[in-house]
């Protein structure tokens, strides 16, 4: 503990909470997974925890993470993340 705190600056337990709502928030933007099970899927036991742990977090319930999605659609849309200088017109090419 005294290592995770020197080294990261957090307790264990925060480092580990952190991640798995970094993950929760994934699976909320990315998935159409009920709230629900995400919550069981993160590692959280209690929907009322994985709640609480969210909205101290992010300052959002869960349920807003999905409010600003569109609707179901039957296009695949890929997130391609990238970093200056890299020449995304050429990838775009190639990939087409």
């Amino acid at each position: 503990r005294r290592l995770f705190v020197e080294r990261l600056g957090a307790a264990p337990l925060a480092v580990l909470t952190t991640r798995r709502l970094l993950f929760a928030k994934q699976l909320l933007s990315e998935t159409r997974l009920p709230i629900t099970e995400v919550a069981l899927a993160v590692g959280f036991g209690s929907l009322r925890r994985f709640n609480t742990a969210f909205r101290d977090a992010y300052d959002l319930a869960p349920s807003q993470v999905r409010k600003g999605q569109a609707a179901a659609s039957p296009v695949l849309v890929l997130r391609l993340a990238y970093r200056p200088p890299y020449d995304f017109a050429a990838q775009l090419d190639f990939l087409r």
